[in-house]
């Protein structure tokens, strides 16, 4: 536990959270922070996905469904992201990915979920465009033509410089966790 003054406190970037409480400015807060958090929590979401838990939207490609969680979807893609906030909050909307390989959508889930996912290199053009039209972080930025030949004809590795968000391509170790389909 890190004591902190209350002037030098830093402040919840959640207001609604922060305005529900009163507070005396005359006392001292203290600052209780869980170093591992994001670790934690970032850990906690291909569990959560490969069991189906709490899940409140379906992925459709190519008539096989997988289920997903809104929120994840939301802060990885800004096209899920726009549908999402059109629609009611009590719904379980399916949303249909026309013209998508079901592999292509569990590649990409794969991905958001765990921000890593193994694939063939031939496979590599065609989920960057996928990954373009959806908007997905981290991959709708890195453009076909940028690949090195090896990456693209004989392996390697491949990371974008060009973005402080970089995505590396290189032959897997060991196999990403992949979710479970419905």
């Amino acid at each position: 536990m890190e004591h902190v003054n209350s002037t030098n406190a830093r402040q919840p970037q959640h207001h609604h959270f922060d305005q529900q409480l009163q507070h005396n400015d005359s006392q001292q807060q203290f600052c209780l922070r869980w170093h591992n958090h994001q670790t934690s929590l970032l850990s906690t979401l291909p569990i959560l996905l490969d069991q189906s838990h709490l899940t409140d939207v379906t992925i459709s490609a190519e008539g096989r469904q997988l289920r997903a969680h809104r929120v994840v979807l939301s802060a990885c893609s800004s096209f899920f992201m726009d549908i999402f906030r059109a629609l009611e909050a009590s719904n379980h909307p399916v949303i249909i990915i026309p013209g998508a390989s079901f592999g292509a959508i569990v590649s990409l889930l794969t991905f958001m979920y765990s921000g890593e996912v193994n694939v063939y290199e031939e496979q590599i053009p065609m989920l960057l465009n996928l990954a373009e039209t959806l908007g997905i972080k981290g991959l709708a930025d890195v453009q076909n033509n940028n690949l090195p030949k090896t990456a693209r004809s004989g392996g390697g590795s491949y990371m974008d410089t060009t973005n402080e968000k970089s995505s590396e391509f290189e032959r897997p170790t060991t196999p990403s966790p992949t979710p479970t389909p419905t």
